[in-house]
């Protein structure tokens, strides 16, 4: 569970950057429009004019805001809404009763009309550049489909804290947790085009089978560096912690599931609560089951004491080992290639099996390795929990397995293999780490 305490320093920081960055994100001549989406049910009227000011305080004017109130009865509620109905640029939809999520989500989304749609929570708030800063983007990268940025929280007294700054956009990662959330932005006709809030299973967790969606789909998928949204921490919100809704947890593992049925890897595959966190939060693992087809894999060793150990521990059948003792690693002889530098006893049994499944999750990827460090991972899971998690990564580190057709593709592998990643990036492939080739896991 995050702290209520704001961060003071962070508070200080991001009111600096936001007038800092102003240079840095001119508006476009010809600015994509924008649709603000946001479903109302029973908000606390302080609460609703907060985020209502944070949308009227937009420095782009190329938004129009879409609420749909999904039948609340407060007369605090529906008073700041009449109110907000009379601006030019803020329509109200009235609907009869509360219809959830995702139906509330289907019906404001017929409403929209513009190029982008983003997504802004009843309770939460955006910077007074959000709009400027994502127009600037969607022109810098030429119309991405789908963007999302950084975002933190605030307080009841709008104080700033609990910044998450994150990746660029990562396939394994988005497997694993829900980490592009808020600010979502996506073009109106691709939100139409993936099926988005036509699930009512996936109740709370709309936003993940959207994303998900979007990447079956392959939408061009764009992170926006800074800081553009902040989201409310109250009692009752997720922001705290997901314990606040608990229903949403189930709502995660259906959102996978179907995940899993749309690509035809149901049958492959199982969803189970990521094994590295003492408590399911949020965090999952997409684990793949022990059955056909099982790829010929080439593992190399360096020497015969690691080749022992890899036969002993590895619980997979259609692998071969063999030692390259003079580091000359040489042609595969398989689908896929796995190098093991040293400690092999240290390996998970389904190392091969985790490697072998995240190909198939992640279908541009050429390397699945191991993480740095990961046998002190137990004690230190990194900034936003990261090396508990399969995500995109920088370099190869610990053993790795490896697409044969993709490294014969760029020049194969010889002795000399330090710029093997630079070689597979420039060909348009990803290298994605996990914990759980070296981690133990059910």
């Amino acid at each position: 569970m995050e702290s209520s305490h704001p961060d003071l320093a962070h508070h200080e920081w991001i009111t600096q950057r936001v007038a800092q960055r102003n240079a840095e994100y001119p508006l476009p001549r010809q600015p994509a429009t924008f649709d603000i989406l946001t479903l109302v049910y029973e908000t606390d009227a302080a609460i609703l004019r907060k985020t209502a000011a944070s949308v009227i305080a937009q420095d782009a004017h190329v938004w129009r805001w879409v609420i749909c109130d999904n039948g609340s009865t407060s007369e605090g509620t529906r008073d700041v809404l009449r109110d907000l109905a009379c601006h030019p640029n803020i329509d109200v939809e009235w609907l009869p009763k509360n219809l959830g999520m995702v139906e509330g989500h289907r019906r404001g989304l017929e409403l929209c009309t513009a190029d982008y749609v983003a997504f802004l929570d009843h309770d939460d708030v955006l910077t007074v550049d959000a709009l400027r800063v994502t127009a600037c983007i969607i022109e810098r990268f030429d119309r991405p489909d789908f963007l999302y940025s950084d975002e933190d929280k605030c307080d009841i007294e709008e104080r700033r804290f609990a910044p998450l700054f994150k990746p660029d956009f990562s396939p394994a990662l988005l497997n694993d947790v829900a980490y592009t959330c808020h600010m979502s932005v996506v073009k109106r006709e691709q939100l139409r085009g993936c099926g988005a809030f036509t699930d009512p299973g996936v109740e709370g967790t709309q936003d993940w089978d959207m994303a998900l969606r979007l990447f079956e789909i392959g939408c061009r998928i764009v992170h926006i560096p800074e800081i553009l949204y902040s989201w409310r921490a109250l009692p009752t919100s997720t922001a705290m912690t997901l314990l606040s809704k608990p229903y949403v947890l189930d709502a995660q593992l259906s959102c996978l599931r179907q995940h899993l049925q749309r690509q035809g890897l149901a049958e492959r595959f199982d969803v189970i609560a990521n094994p590295a966190f003492p408590e399911p939060d949020g965090h999952w693992w997409i684990r793949r089951l022990a059955v056909p087809p099982e790829p010929s894999v080439d593992v190399v060793v360096l020497d015969t004491q690691v080749a022992k150990g890899v036969r002993e521990i590895t619980d997979y059948g259609n692998f071969h080992v063999r030692v390259a003792a003079d580091g000359s690693v040489g042609p595969a002889e398989a689908d896929f290639i796995a190098l093991v530098p040293a400690g092999g006893e240290l390996l998970s049994p389904g190392w091969l099996r985790e490697a072998l499944g995240l190909f198939e999750l992640v279908r541009d990827a050429a390397i699945v390795c191991g993480q740095a460090g990961a046998e002190s991972a137990e004690n230190d899971p990194g900034y936003s929990y990261v090396r508990w998690c399969r995500r995109d990564a920088a370099a190869v580190a610990g053993p790795w397995v490896g697409r044969a057709d993709a490294i014969t593709a760029v020049g194969g592998l010889d002795a000399s293999t330090g710029d093997l990643e630079e070689r597979l990036r420039s060909a348009g492939w990803r290298i994605v780490t996990t914990p759980f080739l070296t981690v133990p896991v059910p």
